[in-house]
Parts: structure tokens; C-alpha cells; sequence
């Protein structure tokens, strides 16, 4: 069975680190695992492409000089 991840878990890391798309799913492959699926207060079993297109479309996430961090602003407070 894949493990899921909450969303929030991907925010926090880009809060403290800038990274490409590319980036950041390497990391969360090789902290994972491959088959990692991910979910949100809304949704789950998310792959990582759902997950981050997501975050683009509600602006969870902006990108400055092709690496992206979280909006705080942003992030539902739960």
C-alpha cells in the first residue's frame, strides 16, 4: 500500500526551501518512496503532478526564477 503524505507536508518543506518542480519531487521520491500518493482537506490519493497543479491553481505556491515556495497566505489554517 503507498503512503500517503498530507499536502501540508509538501508546504512546510518548500517554506524553508525554494525548489524547482523537478526538485521537489526527487526529494519526496526519495524520502517516500516512488509510489507515494499524497492528499488535502479536500481529496486524496493524489499523485504528485495532481497534487502540485493543484497548489499552482490555488496559489498554494508561487515560483520566482523557476523554484517555487509555499504562500503562506495562502495555506488553509488547520
Amino acid at each position: 500500500m503507498a503512503q500517503q503524505i498530507h499536502g501540508h507536508t509538501v508546504l512546510d518543506i518548500l517554506s524553508e526551501n525554494s525548489l524547482t518542480r523537478e526538485e521537489l519531487k526527487s526529494y519526496l521520491t526519495e524520502k517516500y518512496g516512488k509510489d507515494v500518493l499524497f492528499h488535502t482537506c479536500q481529496s486524496e490519493g493524489l499523485d504528485f503532478d495532481t497534487l502540485f497543479d493543484f497548489f499552482i491553481s490555488k496559489q498554494k505556491v508561487s515560483c520566482v526564477a523557476g523554484k517555487f515556495s509555499s504562500c503562506a497566505a495562502n495555506k488553509c489554517a488547520h
